[in-house]
């Protein structure tokens, strides 16, 4: 993968940072195996890596190639996971049209390849942008909150942005045929020294599109109820997409400390330890958390034996 170059990285921090709301994250856990109705405010803020690929200008359904096209000009990372739409789905609001060229399930985390585009003429996107988004199955939310979103290319002639997003739904979030992918807001990251590397909303509506997955269940090791120093796990998952961890903590805590500590993971594959990076993020209270952590390539369950935790090792059991 490359290595983000400084800009880059400042604009990966500033879009993975974190917000906590503690009464929110120990209601989802008390709740995590149902299905619940979209809440008001969201677990965490926006996290976005972005990086800079050449590649050409495509669109889905044309004569383009749709998504097979997509794939092979763009090669993103996770693109050998994703299947193509039965149906188009795009959405314009706010002079932007968005549309989903390919999407899958792994769990209770939605791998989306989409683009954006400013139809306006006013040329409102930049290399700066990222969409905000959330996934509803038979009209519940099941977000919450946390997406790493990484930039494959921005077309300055047509003002167009395209994107491999991984978003985290709830935890325990069922295997559905359908989703909905909803765009909620777009956010900017505005470098300039004068706003101090800050994240601003550049518009917020809302885009709605379908889009269809397929069963993943055999790529998906869950475990429950698991007691470790100092904290208690009460669900974790791992998928092609990454680690999933909650529970509850005894560790120190502080406002100064709202940011940490984060839950240590590294991966066990074929019983050689792997470590990954935290993408999405997630969030942590005074006696709770709640992580997504993202794997910087595809990840074969199948040859993965176990899942360390602050340097406890947890197997995986077939």
């Amino acid at each position: 993968m490359k290595k983000l170059d400084r800009e880059e990285q400042l604009i990966f921090d500033a879009f993975s940072q974190i917000e906590v709301d503690t009464d929110k994250l120990k209601k989802r856990m008390d709740n995590m195996e149902k299905k619940k109705k979209r809440l008001p405010v969201r677990f965490s803020a926006v996290a976005a890596a972005v990086l800079i690929f050449m590649a050409l200008s495509v669109t889905a359904y044309g004569a383009s190639g749709g998504f097979e096209q997509f794939l092979a000009r763009f090669n993103p990372e996770f693109g050998g996971l994703a299947i193509p739409l039965i149906e188009p789905a795009y959405a314009e609001n706010e002079g932007i049209r968005m549309e989903i060229y390919g999407a899958q399930q792994f769990g209770n985390a939605v791998l989306v390849y989409l683009s954006m585009q400013d139809i306006t003429g006013e040329d409102r996107l930049s290399i700066h942008t990222s969409p905000e988004l959330e996934i509803y199955g038979d009209g519940e939310s099941l977000s919450n909150g946390a997406q790493s979103s990484k930039r494959l290319y921005f077309n300055r002639a047509t003002n167009t942005v395209y994107f491999e997003v991984r978003v985290v739904g709830d935890a325990g979030m069922p295997q559905l045929d359908t989703l909905e992918i909803v765009c909620v807001a777009i956010h900017c990251f505005d470098p300039s020294r004068d706003r101090g590397g800050q994240v601003y909303t550049l518009t917020s509506g809302e885009w709605r599109m379908e889009v269809n997955t397929s069963d993943t269940t055999d790529q998906v090791v869950t475990w429950t109820n698991i007691a470790i120093t100092d904290a208690h796990i009460d669900y974790m998952s791992i998928n092609p997409l990454g680690v999933q961890v909650n529970g509850s903590h005894s560790w120190e805590w502080g406002e100064e400390l709202r940011m940490s500590p984060v839950p240590e993971v590294e991966i066990e594959v074929n019983n050689r330890r792997r470590n990954i990076r935290v993408f999405g993020g997630g969030g942590m209270g005074p006696d709770c958390f709640d992580f997504f952590f993202h794997t910087d390539s595809p990840l074969d369950v199948d040859t993965v034996t176990a899942v360390i935790v602050n340097g406890e090792r947890i197997a995986v059991e077939r």
